[in-house]
């Protein structure tokens, strides 16, 4: 419920003007003006939050909240540390290498740390490889690298390059960046019964066709650095540890009820439903430690008492075969929360614009159960929503609405001959229900200075019997202000708007429809000494 600022100050200035320039020698007489000040279309949407307001093809009007809770991060179990050595082959006498020949610098595995999960297969989503090769030998040096189990469309890793020879008493580099996107990496080692190894293979030898090469001892022939950067998977197969993830208290904000600051209500209907969705190739554990509302404005707390917040929720593994949500497919589960099954209803009636969640989730709660078989897409999603979906049927009991709109006068020497204000909310309502209004001048610090309506009861509208749209019921409310009061308007900048409600308490909720509308405008009528 929002309304206009007050446009107030330029029109009152505007007749002013006009009318200075055209009085006659008679000193003084008093004059009228209606000014617009404000207005209003309070529909459903306004109350209860555009985006929580849904229709049916019945033009029935229905809350329906729907909110990611949680989402296990999948960087967590994907997270590959950057890895790599750095070894040098000096000879410990000296020989002659003839071109062709090649020498073993390295030949042992990099081990990629991935915490909680043995993997057997990774396919790189983004990544390089960063190669440093470097000689003191004053010849060139020829360097091959090779991963046999690192393959691109079914290639083997393999790389070959020249150093150039070295300057006397310095040295000479190689430097190469690979990307590696696409690659897939089989870690499982020469015996394919290891995890998380990949096999390196670096040679140097003198190029053929190159004079044979002389070699004192303890001379450097080569210095190599290898190292894997910044590797994220898209894919990784193996064995995922159990693990435990915590949802610490999660607040969710709920605007259904930010309006209302008094009284109560009653409903029918009600729902709210626990969505999870794994994945991830492995077993999942999930249990809602609690689920309370929480009502800022009264302090009144309740805690949903239902099947779904009872005793763990096991869920399956995905499945490794492609689906419309991408290259898996995911297992879901769902509990629903009702009037039937539950203190839903006496949960949403205590007007909760908090929800405070707790929950967790384990992954693997059974070790081993499928060995070596667990999976993980950058893209799987394993995660926890809620959705609370009810019919707006509701029975009032002196609920109250209240919603603050900023103004600002430029005050005047006009507008200082005001000598009265007379004020007309302008009321349209469609609602099948009876409401109280006033408008009240706040101070900067939100004190209440003064009210603007001595009437304020607004009448229901005549409801239609066939169904369609209620005929609306017009009323205008007054009220004065003189003196002081009006200074009192003047000098402020802030109005509160209050709306009660008084429901047809104790019989069938009546059902909120879309065109249900208070139109309401607010004017003044000043007296101006001219």
């Amino acid at each position: 419920m929002r309304f206009a600022r007050i446009a107030f100050m330029g029109v009152l200035s505007l007749e002013l003007w006009v009318l200075s320039g055209c009085r006659l020698d008679n000193p003084e007489w008093d004059t009228a003006w209606t000014i617009p000040i404000a207005w209003s279309d309070l529909t459903p949407a306004n109350i209860f939050g555009d985006s929580l307001v849904g229709y049916d093809p019945q033009r029935r009007v229905y809350f329906a909240y729907d909110k990611e809770v949680y989402r296990i991060p999948i960087d967590t179990l994907l997270q590959v540390p950057d890895t790599g050595f750095a070894y040098a082959l000096s000879l410990p006498g000296a020989i002659t290498i003839y071109p062709g020949n090649p020498l073993t610098v390295y030949n042992n595995y990099v081990v990629f740390a991935v915490q909680d999960f043995s993997v057997n297969q990774l396919i790189v989503g983004d990544g390089k490889v960063r190669i440093r090769a470097e000689t003191a030998v004053q010849a060139r040096v020829r360097v091959n690298y090779s991963a046999p189990k690192a393959s691109l469309n079914g290639v083997p890793f393999s790389l070959s390059d020249t150093i150039p020879p070295a300057p006397p008493g310095g040295t000479s580099v190689l430097e190469r960046e690979i990307d590696l996107k696409g690659y897939v990496f089989d870690l499982t080692g020469d015996d394919n019964l290891k995890a998380n190894r990949l096999r390196i293979l670096i040679t140097a030898e003198i190029p053929p066709g190159d004079p044979p090469l002389a070699v004192p001892a303890g001379a450097m022939l080569v210095n190599t650095f290898l190292r894997f950067e910044n590797i994220k998977p898209y894919f990784a197969r193996g064995s995922i540890a159990p693990r435990t993830f915590e949802l610490k208290p999660e607040t969710l904000t709920v605007s259904l009820f930010n309006l209302v600051h008094s009284g109560s209500f009653s409903m029918t209907e009600p729902f709210i439903k626990i969505f999870i969705e794994n994945g991830i190739g492995a077993d999942l554990s999930a249990r809602i430690l609690s689920l309370v509302g929480l009502n800022s404005r009264t302090g009144q707390s309740m805690a949903l008492n239902a099947p779904l917040t009872q005793g763990a929720i096991l869920l399956g593994r995905a499945v490794n075969l492609p689906s419309q949500a991408g290259p898996y497919t995911p297992v879901f589960f769902e509990s629903e929360a009702s009037a039937a099954n539950s203190n839903l209803k006496a949960f949403i009636e205590n007007m909760p614009d908090k929800i405070v969640f707790q929950a967790k989730a384990q992954i693997n709660p059974v070790p081993g159960a499928v060995a070596g078989q667990d999976f993980v897409y950058n893209t799987s999603k394993t995660a926890l929503r809620t959705q609370i979906l009810f019919p707006m049927g509701f029975s009032f009991n002196q609920l109250l609405l209240m919603d603050t709109v900023p103004y600002k006068i430029q005050l005047t020497e006009e507008l200082k001959r005001i000598k009265s204000l007379k004020i007309f909310l302008l009321c349209e309502n469609t609602y099948p229900f009876d409401l109280d209004a006033q408008v009240y001048i706040l101070s900067d610090q939100g004190v209440v200075l003064d009210s603007l309506l001595e009437e304020h009861f607004i009448p229901s509208a005549q409801v239609s019997l066939s169904g369609s749209e209620n005929v609306p019921i017009q009323k205008t409310l007054t009220g004065i202000l003189e003196g002081n009061r009006k200074d009192v308007l003047l000098n402020n900048q802030r109005l509160v708007w209050k709306l009660r409600f008084n429901g047809p308490v104790g019989t069938t909720p009546p059902v909120f429809y879309d065109f249900y509308k208070l139109k309401t405008r607010l004017v003044a009528s000043a007296v101006v000494r001219i």
